[in-house]
Parts: C-alpha cells; structure tokens; sequence
C-alpha cells in the first residue's frame, strides 16, 4: 500500500512520485482530488481540507 501526504501549496498542480506509485494532486477551493496510478489500478479519494 502507498500513502500520499501532501500538505497545502500555493501550486495549484502537484505531482510527487513515490516508488512505483505516481500521485497526481489537484488544489480547486477546498476539495483536494487525489489521483493515484500504480501499475492498472487508479484509486480517486475526495475530502474537504480543514487544515492550513
């Protein structure tokens, strides 16, 4: 399992890569999009960012 912690910019696009493990983070309001492509699978997770 790979965990992306990605902590609030002012970039609107992030890209970080982990290993094999290539998350793509996209800022829009206060909904973060995490897009996370390993191998054939993609797993998108959606959460309201309460944090600075």
């Amino acid at each position: 399992m790979y965990f992306c912690f990605v902590l609030k910019h002012e970039v609107l696009v992030r890209i970080a890569i982990y290993g094999d493990c290539l998350c793509y983070v996209y800022l829009s309001n206060f909904l973060i999009v995490f897009h996370v492509i390993w191998n054939h699978l993609c797993y998108c997770f959606f959460f309201h960012t309460w944090y600075m």
